[in-house]
């Protein structure tokens, strides 16, 4: 058994971070290069959470965490683009 997480950049602030890809928050774009849902990171996530105390939902705790590589299924990691 092993634990594995992602590496990607924010789609708000571009930093590189680490997470859980099937725990970590994400927005929507609609742009020419990237489409869908993209992870943002613990920083923008807060940060957009107090711009928006209207829109309720909780960073589960494990979001920014290693996962075990038998939780993510194969067509995930298959499927899923590469930048």
């Amino acid at each position: 058994m092993g634990y594995t997480f992602m590496l990607s950049y924010c789609a708000a602030c571009k930093r590189a971070f680490t997470f859980n890809p099937l725990r970590v928050p994400s927005i929507i774009l609609k742009d020419k290069e990237e489409e869908g849902n993209q992870p943002i990171c613990k920083p923008c996530a807060l940060r957009w959470m107090k711009y928006h105390p209207e829109v309720k939902f909780t960073i589960p705790s494990d979001a920014y965490e290693p996962v075990d590589e038998n939780e993510i299924p194969w067509d995930y990691i298959t499927n899923r683009k590469t930048h």
